[in-house]
């Protein structure tokens, strides 16, 4: 009787070990993919430093990008993050070369994101596995709106 209920709680508390353990590891990529895009905006947050971005492949499906522009002893830098192949990913690069998603590095699993910048208000939607998430970033920096920012 004894070996039996012993076998019994191991079976039981492994159970539960694997639901623990399942439950923090979904919870620790909700965290990543919300925590990544509002702290990238804030540390990014400078004057019409934020825009966003689309990229159209060659099946015509086309991604969302989030485009934080600097510079760095006179040369313009981009850092981009968008959604590709299944995951979240980052980019950074000279502003002159073309957007290659191949070209960043994976971040974490995510399906979908579909972005949006308006009244200083940058909004993100994301997807994965059916679960959507919504990150909201109100800058504090202008930023100019993009037909502005085109005729200039």
């Amino acid at each position: 009787l004894f070996a039996v209920l012993s076998i019994f709680l191991v079976l039981l508390s492994t159970q539960m070990y694997r639901g623990t353990v399942s439950n923090a590891d979904k919870t620790g990529a909700y965290r990543i993919r919300t925590s990544y895009i509002r702290s990238m905006t804030r540390s990014m947050d400078a004057a019409d430093s934020v825009r966003i971005d689309t990229w159209t492949d060659d099946s015509g499906e086309t991604i969302s990008i989030v485009s934080f522009m600097e510079n760095y002893d006179g040369d313009a830098y981009v850092t981009q993050i968008y959604a590709w192949d299944g995951s979240m990913w980052e980019r950074f690069t000279e502003a002159i070369y073309e957007f290659d998603p191949e070209d960043g590095d994976r971040i974490c699993d995510m399906d979908e994101m579909d972005v949006k910048l308006e009244d200083n208000l940058l909004t993100a939607k994301i997807m994965h596995q059916g679960e959507e998430q919504e990150v909201c970033v109100a800058l504090r920096c202008p930023q100019t709106e993009m037909e502005d920012r085109d005729a200039e």
